[in-house]
């Protein structure tokens, strides 16, 4: 299904991570050759997979349990989704944004270096401590969320149950953090990674995991529910954790970017690319939730930032313009008969449609309600001679298709064919016309 990250800035790498670690900043890994738009995938249960029509410019993205967020260039933020708790409820005036960050029921938001959250607050997750300034990114949580401030220290709050709000004592020349849904990441200036908090199941370390032995060159770094990824400089990924979530796809490399979900993780390539993957699913209280939030859909490309949510998946995507690959054709057609105008279209993200009449082909007004590839109807009388065309809008331009006239008779045509119906067929249409006049089809004029 399609439809239109945390850390801060080290070297040049930006960090991209999810549910729970949902953190973003304005600046995308990719640097957009164009509009961008945001292209979603996975479980849509509540509408988190749904992206809002017309929503462009987009610089980030943050994926939370349910929810979504979309920064866009003008520092405004878009959510939708699940919004029982207030989480796809965006403050109102907020402005200036500069990082945006999605927990479990949460959400948080950095301007001029100070953050502002909302959302479910039981854990006091959505309330920063008094008087934290200096923030240059933010990460959010299971439960919790995290601060980089500009001196490299990290302040943490919320949610406590495996000890991911304890920073670590004398923790400091931090450039990057993450969140998972109990544990938390930092990454140092030298490239090494710390860890506290837990996973949610139990690992090979127990509840209270560590990185890797020897792992350096760290540039950024994503935490999933009971697992952990970090993306070294030379563009490789290191995995760990739970079982079955410790390896990464043969061969990946290239990676500018990473993400993780509840159970599957993501990686942006330098060529606009990405790969997710996930453990098999295992039965039991704990087994992996796969909705379709690693199966990257295969047309997508152009990709300058991801986020990973419980189960699904975000991206900010270059789009490219509408385009109409299969035109509609102008018919005739017996008055009482259903006819169909067909389009085929093309563009990234997928273009909206919406089918205009006129009744001199020149002037054109929307059909209500008719916004499909096919306008489905019933011809009558008053139908003769309009004109039908479809508009096709993305983030990167609209266009028209070919107008098209109906032609609406009350008998066979000489030729013995009506809009490619037999002669034989059409006499039955219209002895059912009555019949079909009363279906439920769309009328698409309001006449």
């Amino acid at each position: 299904m399609h439809t239109w990250f945390a850390r801060t800035m080290a070297a040049t790498a930006v960090l991209f991570l999810g549910i729970g670690g949902s953190a973003a900043t304005a600046s995308p890994e990719r640097a957009p050759a164009g509009p961008t738009g945001v292209a979603a995938w996975g479980d849509n249960d509540y509408g988190e997979a749904a992206v809002p029509a017309g929503l462009a410019d987009v610089t980030a993205v943050a994926a939370g349990q349910d929810h979504s967020l979309a920064l866009r260039s003008d520092g405004t933020v878009v959510a939708w989704g699940h919004n029982t708790f207030g989480e796809a409820g965006v403050p109102a005036g907020l402005a200036g944004v500069t990082a945006i960050a999605a927990g479990f029921n949460h959400s948080l938001a950095l301007t001029g270096g100070t953050v502002v959250g909302w959302g479910l607050d039981t854990s006091g997750q959505s309330t920063p401590p008094a008087g934290l300034t200096g923030v240059t990114a933010i990460a959010a949580g299971g439960a919790f969320s995290l601060a980089l401030r500009s001196d490299g220290t990290v302040v943490a709050w919320g949610d406590d149950l495996f000890g991911q709000t304890e920073v670590p004592a004398g923790l400091s020349g931090v450039t990057a953090i993450a969140a998972g849904t109990y544990h938390a990441l930092a990454v140092r200036a030298d490239g090494t990674v710390v860890q506290w908090g837990g996973y949610e199941i139990g690992t090979p370390q127990g509840n209270h995991p560590v990185p890797p032995a020897g792992l350096s060159g760290v540039v950024a770094v994503a935490g999933g529910r009971n697992h952990s990824l970090a993306l070294r400089a030379d563009g490789t990924v290191v995995a760990w954790g739970a079982a079955g979530q410790v390896s990464t796809p043969a061969g990946l490399g290239g990676v500018t970017a990473i993400a993780a979900g509840n159970d599957h993780s993501l990686a942006l390539r330098g060529d606009g690319t990405v790969v997710g993957w996930m453990a098999a699913d295992t039965a039991g209280p704990n087994g992996l939730e796969d909705s379709g939030q690693a199966a990257v859909p295969s047309d997508l490309s152009g990709v300058v930032a991801i986020a990973g949510g419980a189960r699904h998946s975000l991206a900010v995507v270059v789009a490219t313009a509408p385009v109409v690959t299969l035109q509609p054709t102008a018919q005739t057609v017996l008055g009482g008969a259903p006819l169909t105008l067909q389009i085929a279209t093309g563009g990234y993200p997928v273009p909206s449609i919406q089918w205009e009449w006129s009744a001199d082909g020149v002037s054109f007004t929307p059909a209500a309600g008719e916004v499909g590839t096919a306008l489905t109807f019933v011809a009558r009388p008053a139908d003769d001679g309009i004109w039908y065309r479809a508009v096709l809008t993305n983030p990167a331009g609209t266009i028209a298709t070919d107008a098209v006239q109906v032609t609406v008779v009350s008998e066979i045509p000489a030729t013995g064919t009506v809009a490619g119906t037999s002669a034989a067929i059409a006499a039955v249409l219209v002895m059912a016309g009555l019949g079909l006049l009363a279906l439920s089809h769309r009328r698409p004029l309001g006449r």
